[in-house]
């Protein structure tokens, strides 16, 4: 999972290479032979920081597969939900800018999508 929200971070700061990477994985929340939570701190060369966290199962994240937040001096984006913030220098007033999707969406991931691969790929090993 960590590697989909390394990509993204990457992605939104335009390509960046990493300087250093500290990485910690574990598995304290179930009984399972995958790591249900991890951690990463990319510093990177454009001097951007970022904070990961991924996992299959996390009780205490802050929003749904695939929250994103951005921040930096220009303003702070986030998805899921989606808005921007946007600062203008000299004076108090935050522009909120209006993404056009409702503030609480559904999951993008449902189970019937994985259910349809499934059955599209044992269709392939039937059909040859």
């Amino acid at each position: 999972m960590g590697i989909h929200a390394l990509d993204t971070a990457r992605f939104l700061m335009g390509d960046p290479q990493p300087v250093s990477v500290y990485a910690r994985l574990g598995t304290h929340y179930t009984e399972v032979d995958v790591d249900d939570t991890g951690v990463m701190i990319v510093n990177w060369d454009n001097d951007a920081v970022s904070y990961l966290e991924s996992g299959w199962w996390q009780p205490h994240m802050d929003g749904p597969e695939a929250a994103t937040q951005l921040y930096g001096t220009a303003g702070f984006g986030q998805i899921f939900p989606t808005r921007l913030l946007l600062p203008h220098p000299g004076q108090a007033e935050i522009e909120k800018v209006d993404p056009g999707f409702p503030p609480v969406r559904e999951p993008h991931c449902p189970q019937s999508m994985y259910d349809t691969q499934m059955a599209y790929f044992l269709d392939c090993v039937r059909l040859g």
